[in-house]
């Protein structure tokens, strides 16, 4: 075993989810805050983004098991389609089916978001409440939702599912039927910071104390799979 496969299994930390949610660092200076940790696995091949996964799922499932039904933490993932594909059983799949399935009693809550609905197994989606619906123009796409929303009550699935092609960007619809009346229009604001490559000088900047000591020398580029 070489390259990134190696350092999979000889470097970093062994996943540890409360301390991914700052569960583990009580203090003045952790009230009333939100613990963010980022794993970045671009660096990773199809199949080592599938193998991370499924034992973040599988770490996430036991660990839930321990709460008691108030909310203790989102996991959010972008796109999440060649994670749950229609038709395919990749790794990952099933550990996020049974999170969707059955972490929301527990106290843990999931956001999954892709560009393209028609992509995602429809065990998942109907596993999900609350659905913010952007720009959709791809006919596939356009069915699986219309698919969805005819299983909600009191919804005009066809009428709504109309709207999508002229959706404008940061411009959503809301659907969920235990807290919304009916489709509800949303607007997110723009960027209100700037976005762009931050150099292994800037990022031993910005890292604490503790976390600097786990980078020590080595060059961060390409080989930090998060940083909280």
């Amino acid at each position: 075993m070489s390259g990134s496969s190696q350092l999979l299994y000889s470097t970093g930390d062994c996943i540890d989810v409360p301390e991914l949610l700052g569960l583990r660092r009580p203090g003045p200076a952790w009230e009333g805050k939100a613990r963010l940790s980022i794993i970045y696995l671009a660096h990773l091949s199809p199949d080592e983004q599938q193998l991370f996964l499924s034992l973040l799922f599988s770490s996430m499932s036991r660990w839930m098991l321990s709460l008691d039904g108030s909310l203790a933490g989102l996991l959010y993932i972008d796109e999440v389609a060649p994670f749950c594909p229609p038709v395919r059983k990749p790794p990952a799949k099933q550990g996020l089916i049974n999170l969707l399935k059955q972490a929301r009693k527990y106290g843990l809550c999931l956001s999954l978001a892709t560009q393209s609905p028609g992509d995602l197994d429809y065990k998942a989606l109907g596993n999900i409440g609350t659905v913010a619906l952007g720009r959709v123009t791809q006919r596939q796409d356009i069915a699986k939702i219309e698919g969805l929303l005819r299983s909600m009550p009191n919804i005009d699935s066809q009428g709504l599912v109309r709207t999508l092609p002229a959706q404008r960007p940061g411009e959503f619809i809301l659907v969920n039927n235990e807290h919304l009346a009916g489709p509800t229009s949303m607007r997110s604001r723009w960027l209100a910071t700037e976005h762009r490559l931050v150099t292994d000088p800037e990022l031993r900047d910005l890292v604490a104390d503790e976390d600097r000591v786990r980078l020590g020398g080595m060059s961060t580029t390409g080989r930090l799979t998060g940083v909280a």
